[in-house]
C-alpha cells in the first residue's frame, strides 16, 4: 500500500514536472508565414529567432504561422488556432497555439505502393508539389501506353508544352525544374499534366499541378536550422524530422532529389 501511495505521488510529480518543463520551453523559428509579432521581445518574429512558451504573441491574420522546433517536443506549428479573445484581436500565449506537427517517413518504395493502389491524377491533386531540379516518379506501365508517339506532357494556360521523360525500364517519370519554369510566366502560372494518345490523336488532360518553387540555398538553409535544433536521437530520425516539415510546409516531393540537397 505504502508503495503504491508513493509511485501515485511520484507520477503526479512527474506529470506537474513535464507541464512545468513545457510552459518554460525555449523554441526555434524555422520558417515564418505572414506577420507574427513577439510582444514580449518588443519585435517581428523571425527565421533563427528563440523564444519561450511564456512570451506573448500576435498575428496579423487567421492565415499567419510559424513552423518551430524544440528539444523536447520536436517539430511543432505556432497559428492561431483558438478562437479570438474578441471581435479582430489576435493575442496569446506561445503556448495557447502550439499544434504538433505529424510525422511521415515516406520513402520512393512507399509510394510505389501507394501508386499501385492509387494514380498520378490523385498523388498530385491531393497537395502542392515542391519542384527542385530532378523530379522523379514511379509509375507502372500500365497507367498509360508511353512511346515515341504517345506521351505524358505538361502545358500552361497560354498553351506552352513540355514532353515529359519515361524511362519504361526503371517506370520512372521525370519532372525537370528548369524545363518546367520555362513554360511558366506571372500570367499563366498554372500546370496542367496531360496525355497524348497517338490512337486517338488526342490530348486527354489529367489533372492541374499546384507546383511551390525554392531555390536549393533557402531548402538548405531551412534544413541547416532542423539539423542545428532537432533532437533526434538517429540519422533515420532527423531525416524523418525533416521529411515531415517539408512536406507540411512546401507538399508532396520527390524524396531522392531532396536527399541530394541533404547530403551535398
Amino acid at each position: 500500500m505504502y508503495f503504491l501511495k508513493y509511485s501515485l505521488s511520484f507520477l503526479f510529480f512527474l506529470c506537474v514536472s513535464l507541464v512545468e518543463a513545457q510552459q518554460n520551453e525555449d523554441y526555434y523559428v524555422i520558417r515564418v508565414t505572414g506577420k507574427i509579432t513577439n510582444i514580449s521581445a518588443g519585435k517581428a518574429l523571425e527565421v533563427r529567432d528563440k523564444f519561450n512558451a511564456k512570451d506573448e504573441i500576435k498575428f496579423s491574420s487567421t492565415n499567419d504561422y510559424a513552423v518551430v522546433i524544440s528539444s523536447v517536443q520536436g517539430h511543432l506549428v505556432l497559428k492561431p488556432h483558438k478562437a479570438e479573445k474578441k471581435e479582430g484581436e489576435l493575442t496569446y500565449f506561445v503556448r495557447e497555439n502550439l499544434i504538433p506537427m505529424q510525422k511521415h517517413t515516406s520513402t520512393r518504395g512507399q509510394f510505389t505502393e501507394f501508386f499501385k493502389q492509387s494514380d498520378i491524377k490523385h498523388y498530385f491533386e491531393s497537395r502542392p508539389f515542391l519542384l527542385l531540379e530532378q523530379n522523379q516518379f514511379w509509375m507502372f506501365n500500365g497507367m498509360f501506353e508511353i512511346n515515341d508517339s504517345s506521351y505524358l506532357y505538361m502545358a500552361t494556360c497560354d498553351d506552352n508544352k513540355a514532353k515529359l521523360s519515361y524511362n519504361s525500364k526503371t517506370q520512372l517519370l521525370t519532372i525537370n525544374r528548369k524545363k518546367a519554369l520555362t513554360l511558366s510566366n506571372t500570367d499563366c502560372p498554372t500546370y496542367k499534366l496531360f496525355y497524348y494518345d497517338a490512337g486517338w490523336q488526342q490530348s486527354f488532360e489529367i489533372c492541374t499541378i499546384d507546383f511551390v518553387t525554392l531555390s536549393n540555398d533557402e531548402l538548405k538553409e531551412e534544413i541547416t536550422l532542423i539539423k542545428e535544433y532537432s533532437s533526434a536521437s538517429s540519422d533515420k530520425e532527423l531525416m524523418a524530422d525533416i521529411h515531415s516539415y517539408v512536406r507540411f510546409t512546401y507538399g508532396n516531393f520527390d524524396e531522392e532529389a531532396l536527399g541530394q540537397i541533404i547530403n551535398n
